[in-house]
């Protein structure tokens, strides 16, 4: 063979056993680190879910193997609950006053050293619970949490759930038809999740989502542009919020928006979690002087828009203090 025919045969040759290896490289790139990251995501979760054993066992010693021994609890309905020590104590006196006390996992968002939940806790309260006697009112407790997760352990929780609806179902809060809040006059079915909504389409992808949820905050309820909330709206648009149940599909939902919001609204973003087609909001929201802390909401996206939110509200501080509702006082 002439020489430099042979050079060119070798030239092609070696040009394509190097396109080869650069596949078979890349291909075990790409499978390696998609187990890597699922196998990431279910340590999480499952780290969570053991948690979750500590609520509806009263196992104290799964608490002690999953906190880390620098634990910080984050919760405005219990600002004394803090550490492990204190956090296992509430853990007693709760499963006490409701020995049946269970929680339903309904969703679960990851991403990075977070995981955000979405819950129902149900119970029978048969024992003291906040100076209230037992009633054998059987309970349900809608509420969404976050961890933060260090080295296999659980570094960091934030909790919302409606300690509101609770005290009203002890009896407690009585019904306020007069009340401008709907939360204060609510019925039986509305302390639990509405249905799902079936609505699909492409779900984007979590960057985009997470933008499109700080383009909400910002240009909308920062600064007082109801058209900046609404262009993000599904016609088919499904709202959960036990606080405002009325407030339910898109236009009601529009309706909700144009009567709260008469101006700029002061809300800080937390924390943002974007997995998939959803993005878990944890933000602050100051209601004239009082604040709302930990305030959760899950947006769900199909094809560039909001299809579905989920609230978790920490409503009891912000009316207690605005003298709207009195309750004794209690060594939270």
């Amino acid at each position: 063979m002439d020489p430099d025919m042979r050079a060119m045969h070798n030239g092609k040759h070696s040009a394509k056993k190097n396109l080869f290896l650069l596949f078979m490289g890349l291909s075990f790139l790409a499978i390696s680190a998609c187990p890597k990251k699922i196998d990431t995501t279910t340590k999480n979760e499952n780290l969570v879910k053991r948690w979750f054993q500590v609520w509806n066992t009263g196992n104290l010693t799964i608490a002690e193997e999953i906190f880390a021994t620098n634990f910080v609890n984050h919760d405005p309905n219990r600002p004394k609950v803090t550490d492990i020590e204190s956090y296992k104590v509430w853990v007693v006196e709760s499963r006490t006053a409701f020995p049946d006390f269970h929680v339903e996992i309904h969703d679960m968002i990851t991403e990075g050293d977070k995981v955000a939940s979405r819950w129902t806790l149900t119970g029978t309260h048969k024992g003291n619970f906040w100076g209230v006697p037992p009633t054998s009112v059987h309970v349900t407790v809608t509420g969404m949490n976050i961890h933060r997760l260090v080295h296999g352990e659980i570094d960091e929780a934030w909790w919302s759930y409606d300690m509101l609806g609770l005290m009203q179902q002890l009896g407690v809060i009585l019904p306020m038809p007069a009340a401008p809040l709907p939360a204060l006059n609510r019925k039986t079915q509305d302390y639990q999740w509405s249905p799902s909504s079936e609505v699909t389409g492409d779900p984007g992808d979590p960057a985009t989502n997470r933008n499109l949820v700080l383009h909400e905050e910002v240009e909308g309820w920062k600064q007082g542009n109801v058209d900046a909330i609404l262009e993000l709206i599904a016609p088919e648009f499904v709202n959960h919020d036990p606080i405002w149940p009325a407030v339910a599909d898109y236009e009601s939902y529009k309706q909700w928006v144009e009567s709260e919001l008469d101006g700029p609204l002061a809300v800080t973003v937390d924390d943002l979690i974007a997995e998939g087609d959803k993005v878990v909001e944890r933000c602050t929201v100051d209601m004239g002087g009082v604040t709302m802390e930990s305030l959760m909401i899950i947006h769900r996206f199909a094809d560039g828009r909001m299809v579905e939110k989920w609230w978790s509200k920490n409503m009891l501080v912000p009316l207690q203090q605005l003298g709207i509702i009195r309750l004794p006082d209690q060594d939270r």
